[in-house]
């Protein structure tokens, strides 16, 4: 399932790692580009702009 995260703070990062770790696809947005490292190196996608962001949603997803 592909899942939309906006928002990576302490919590946020967590729960991407979290559905990565069980093969979930995960995009994810924050206001902070530092955190973009981590979520890339975890295996999720970072946006920093969310039009961008919610053109490249498919059928199945859902956005946290």
């Amino acid at each position: 399932m592909e899942i939309t995260m906006i928002g990576l703070g302490k919590m946020g990062i967590g729960v991407a790692e979290n559905l990565l770790r069980h093969h979930h696809q995960v995009k994810g947005l924050d206001i902070d580009p530092n955190v973009a490292e981590t979520l890339i190196d975890l295996g999720g996608v970072f946006y920093s702009d969310i039009e961008k962001l919610l053109e490249q949603q498919n059928d199945r997803r859902g956005v946290w």
